[in-house]
């Protein structure tokens, strides 16, 4: 994956593969990060395709880990990809925006993903975050060896948001009629969230940011490349010294609620829209 030729043909093999796989071509797919919820109790699971059996997928790191799954959720046809992983090193940002390329090239309308990191003080009250803004600090061009960075940054100008309003009105309802505490939030994303300082937080803490991570930035930067609809929904990242089963369980079942409730609701959005972000 060294060269664009060689990055796209290994695309369309990737994707020639999950065509063959999957029994129905669905507009939505959901990303799973850090084992926020367990898939059996989302919707029914049809298949699972390991992502080692996907061809040119091999350089994800702790690749045998992930897989796409094809279910139904609420009625409504899906692909879910699930990587445990939440952070990723920055020497592999590009083999794990791969799956993003994938799915986006099978025509995936709307990226869903579900991940847990880290809330800045100010907004540790809150169960969950709709971003609905980023900054993007890791220095990394999301889309590289796709086109030049003049092409990269012509197509971008195009978009002026990576998040869809509208998806993030539908979330708000859900969690209003959940009632749910939730807050729109900013993202920062830089290359290694859990070796900063004290001091360094604080700085980004200062750019307004109310939460930290690194892939889920350059995950919705690709996804508006594609001209996708991007909705991302972040929790409190749990200490593993410190994780309450009933707190898990909790979040959890807010979760399954969310997903249960916003995935008709963007089904039914994007059946009356075009892929332009409103």
């Amino acid at each position: 994956m060294n060269t664009t030729h060689n990055l796209k043909k290994n695309i369309s093999d990737s994707v020639l593969y999950l065509t063959q796989r999957l029994r129905s071509y669905p507009a939505i797919c959901l990303f799973v990060r850090s084992g926020t919820v367990e898939l059996n109790y989302v919707g029914a699971i049809h298949q699972r395709i390991p992502i080692t059996d996907v061809p040119h997928c091999n350089d994800i790191p702790q690749s045998q880990d992930c897989s796409f799954y094809e279910a139904t959720i609420e009625g409504i046809p899906v692909i879910l990809y699930e990587n445990p992983h939440s952070e990723v090193d920055s020497t592999s940002f590009f083999q794990e925006l791969y799956p993003l390329h994938i799915i986006a090239n099978l025509g995936i309308r709307c990226l869903v993903t579900i991940d847990q990191i880290e809330f800045f003080s100010s907004v540790k009250n809150h169960d969950i975050l709709i971003i609905n803004d980023h900054i993007n600090h890791t220095g990394i061009n999301a889309v590289k060896s796709l086109e030049t960075v003049h092409d990269f940054e012509e197509r971008m100008k195009k978009f002026s948001m990576e998040y869809s309003e509208s998806l993030v009105k539908i979330c708000e309802t859900a969690f209003e009629k959940q009632q749910i505490k939730y807050k729109k939030a900013i993202l920062i994303g830089v290359t290694s969230p859990s070796t900063l300082s004290k001091a360094e937080q604080s700085i980004y803490a200062s750019f307004k940011a109310d939460c930290i991570g690194n892939i889920q930035v350059l995950e919705a930067i690709a996804a508006r490349y594609y001209s996708m609809h991007i909705c991302t929904l972040v929790v409190q990242k749990l200490s593993s010294s410190h994780i309450d089963s009933t707190l898990l369980n909790e979040r959890r079942q807010h979760l399954y609620g969310i997903i249960n409730f916003i995935l008709p609701n963007i089904y039914q959005y994007l059946a009356t829209t075009s892929n332009e972000i409103s």
